[in-house]
């Protein structure tokens, strides 16, 4: 299996587990990323190119005050090979 695929499934599975990387990568205070709704995480092949509904939920943080720069959709998406 793909790492990216077993990425995908281990957050859908536990995402309380994952929302720890919100502060870390978004710039987030802790309180505030614990009250974000996870959404359910695909692979690219599932994505197939909803880069624009992604960048409009992602909105939110910076419109809110969650997060000092607008977050990145384009960026966020991974290959295999930026998780090796």
């Amino acid at each position: 299996m793909p790492v990216r695929i077993k990425s995908v499934d281990e957050i859908n599975a536990s995402p309380d587990e994952f929302r720890k990387f919100l502060p870390k990568y978004l710039g987030m205070e802790n309180e505030i990323a614990d009250k974000v709704p996870f959404p359910i995480w695909v692979t690219t092949e599932d994505f197939d190119g909803h880069v624009e509904a992604a960048q409009k939920f992602l909105d939110i943080f910076y419109e809110y005050g969650a997060t000092d720069k607008r977050p990145n959709a384009e960026a966020m998406i991974l290959s295999d090979e930026d998780l090796k």
